[in-house]
């Protein structure tokens, strides 16, 4: 599903991208990306994306009355929602907010990265340790966002881009359950 999301939102990403760029509005429409995400992603939105009373209209006109006075950018805000309600794509805003984010990124010569760890990074200085030691390792200026996940038992997994460094116990364990296997 995650998947169909990102095929989907992946041409308004790129639209979007190429305006923001155009326009020299790259931060004003992460801004309004980020908070129609969040408006997207609320229970109460969820629910009348299925349901049969909600017109396309109805969804857009919705939508622009909660977004209204949250961004600067006019008619092309407006036309963005418009479009997306038309082609009954606003469940795909998330997906689009995270593309427009990679491509933002990349433009800007810096490298999404999510590090997953066991446990919380609790200083400033530990998450500047870490983001310097990823940007040398990568070469680029990393945007960090740490995650948490228990399940990890130890260790920590960094994300970037399509590589994976594995370095938790949980995956330890698993490379040490197929060695056996074999």
């Amino acid at each position: 599903m995650a998947e169909e999301q990102a095929t989907l939102a992946r041409p308004y990403a790129d639209a979007v991208f190429s305006l923001a760029k155009d326009s020299e509005q790259l931060d004003e429409w992460s801004e309004f990306l980020s908070f129609l995400s969040t408006v997207m992603q609320a229970p109460e939105m969820v629910a009348l994306f299925g349901n049969p009373n909600m017109s396309n209209q109805k969804l857009s006109a919705l939508v622009q009355d909660i977004c209204e006075g949250q961004h600067q950018l006019g008619d092309k805000a407006t036309n963005l929602i418009k479009t997306l309600a038309d082609n009954q794509r606003l469940r795909v805003v998330p997906a689009l907010s995270e593309q427009y984010e990679a491509n933002k990124a990349k433009a800007l010569g810096r490298l999404h990265v999510d590090l997953i760890s066991a446990y919380a990074v609790r200083t400033k200085a530990q998450k500047s340790s870490i983001a310097q030691a990823l940007s040398e390792r990568f070469g680029r200026e990393v945007e960090l966002n740490i995650i948490i996940d228990r399940e990890l038992v130890g260790g920590w997994v960094v994300r970037a881009g399509d590589q994976v460094i594995d370095m938790s116990i949980q995956g330890r364990l698993a490379n040490l359950a197929n060695e056996l296997r074999t």
